[in-house]
């Protein structure tokens, strides 16, 4: 048969917990589970395997003799693929099997060319972001060296400024760079990602001013920024918090004209604490939006753009990774608003214990 044909070895288990053993040892393409089983049945196994990165999408199929709607329900509702009722013959497993290791070829096809999609990103933004900076440090750095007894110390002092400012921008991308390399590898580490759960903010409403302006003030902006801010004590690191306020900010200021106001305003949106950033700049279509991804720029060809592109997607993975949430709105060449939602922390007076997960 043609499933049989591409399943290399089959592996069996007695019961629910030395079915865990085994599936963590040899990594299946597809878990048959019966629901009734000694130690832990079924639905304990299916939760805690989509508990784990590993498995949180590996193709899962209940076998059981009951046919009730309730249990069905509840089986999906943690993650089953499909399910079995007993008695089955042997082509309704042959066809439930080939069906979503079908679908799982679908996913594993469609991650390959995101993939592919991001290292053609990064063979084109790569050489462009990291060749600018340099050039510039090394043009004005000659110059310098060739010309420094002719300069006056105006003229000097600008040319060092220009050095500095390039510099700077690639230090940034680097750590920029470095960043999301990290973000992503902790993405598929659990352990990682319940440690930074752990961890608390307070001065929201200080960090967002401070950082927002000081961010402003480098493009000589500060007169465009107002605030409308709200205090909480959230569900995030200080200086992930801090990132994701730079790094709104820098976007709104990066594709908006100076003198547009850009606004920034955070409140206590049930049990998270929202951030908004909005400007009046160029804005995005609904498939910009759709793509946003690593080193993937809009509108590349049309503006110049400095930095990867990567700002808005260490965004998107900080508030996955504590349980939040990004909204992007946007008409182009009108407006752009960008919503983050992150969780307050239950008792945002004192320390704090837990945090609810996005909505």
């Amino acid at each position: 048969m043609k499933c049989a044909q591409k399943l290399r070895f089959l592996v069996s288990a007695e019961s629910g917990r030395i079915g865990l053993k085994k599936i963590s040892e040899y990594h299946p393409d597809l878990i048959i589970c019966d629901l009734m089983m000694p130690e832990m049945n079924g639905y304990e196994v299916l939760a805690e395997l989509r508990k784990n990165p590993d498995t949180a999408i590996t193709p899962f199929i209940f076998l059981t003799a009951r046919s009730g709607r309730t249990h069905m329900r509840k089986g999906f509702e943690l993650g089953a693929d499909d399910y079995l009722t007993k008695p089955f013959g042997i082509r309704e497993l042959i066809g439930a099997v080939q069906a979503r290791l079908d679908k799982q070829e679908l996913i594993e096809s469609r991650t390959d060319k995101r993939l592919e999609e991001l290292r053609k990103n990064l063979i084109i933004a790569l050489p462009h972001e990291f060749r600018t900076p340099l050039t510039a440090i090394l043009n004005y750095s000659q110059f310098l060296m060739d010309s420094l007894d002719a300069l006056d110390a105006k003229e000097t002092k600008r040319m060092l400024g220009h050095i500095y400012s390039a510099g700077d921008r690639l230090h940034r991308l680097i750590q920029n760079y470095l960043l999301y390399t990290k973000l992503e590898m902790i993405a598929g580490n659990s352990s990682d990602i319940k440690k930074l759960r752990n961890q608390r903010t307070d001065s929201t409403e200080i960090l967002t001013r401070d950082f927002a302006l000081s961010k402003a003030d480098e493009l000589g902006r500060k007169k465009d920024i107002s605030f409308d801010l709200t205090h909480a004590v959230i569900c995030i690191s200080q200086d992930n918090w801090i990132k994701i306020v730079e790094e709104l900010t820098d976007n709104a200021l990066k594709f908006s004209e100076k003198g547009t106001p850009i606004r920034i305003s955070t409140k206590i949106d049930g049990k998270f604490y929202r951030l908004e950033v909005m400007d009046f700049g160029r804005g995005m279509t609904s498939d910009h939006i759709k793509k946003i991804g690593a080193y993937m720029q809009f509108q590349r060809r049309v503006y110049e753009q400095q930095g990867m592109g990567l700002g808005l997607v260490i965004v998107k993975r900080l508030v996955d990774i504590f349980s939040g949430s990004l909204i992007i709105r946007s008409k182009p060449e009108k407006k752009t608003i960008i919503i983050v939602k992150i969780p307050i922390s239950d008792n945002h007076s004192i320390n704090y214990t837990s945090c609810t997960s996005a909505e």
